[in-house]
């Protein structure tokens, strides 16, 4: 008797290899909630493996899709080590969606990363979404030719 299986993919996960070749590996990333101005958030990566080649031949980029929120995200990894770091902050007052791209390559038989006919390479992504927050409004004083002032008496401008 069979069981039926039921699964659901939770992200995009690529690879490329030729026959014969190992891929690099990097296990999923989970997607990332915050509210605006959160500061720098790091991120775990777990799962780093080589294809064909050494350790360190292991190249690990990552980028995303909505700069206007986000800039290329920073990767820290040590060769030969099976985990590394991401880096992001999002923008000041920047709030929406990204998809951050995490792509793991290894430099192919040859260990050379120019030749590309031979590397093999993984690419995971997952999902930043940061929400808006209602700042609070500020005051500063301000005199009759619309310039701040620092002295009593002034009027206060709004913003």
């Amino acid at each position: 008797m069979y069981q039926r299986l039921q699964c659901r993919i939770e992200k995009l996960e690529t690879r490329s290899m030729l026959a014969g070749d190992a891929v690099p590996s990097i296990d999923p990333v989970a997607d990332l909630s915050i509210h605006e101005d959160a500061g720098l958030q790091i991120i775990s990566l777990s799962g780093i493996s080589e294809g064909e080649g050494t350790p360190e031949s292991v190249r690990i980029s990552a980028s995303s899709d909505n700069l206007e929120l986000v800039d290329h995200p920073e990767v820290t990894h040590q060769p030969g080590q099976a985990t590394g770091e991401i880096r992001l902050e999002p923008k000041p007052n920047a709030h929406g969606v990204a998809t951050i791209e995490v792509l793991v390559e290894d430099a192919g038989a040859d260990n050379d990363y120019q030749s590309t006919a031979d590397n093999g390479h993984t690419s995971v992504t997952f999902t930043l979404e940061v929400s808006s927050v209602n700042d609070a409004p500020t005051l500063s004083p301000v005199g009759a030719d619309g310039q701040p002032h620092r002295r009593r008496g002034q009027l206060w401008k709004c913003s």
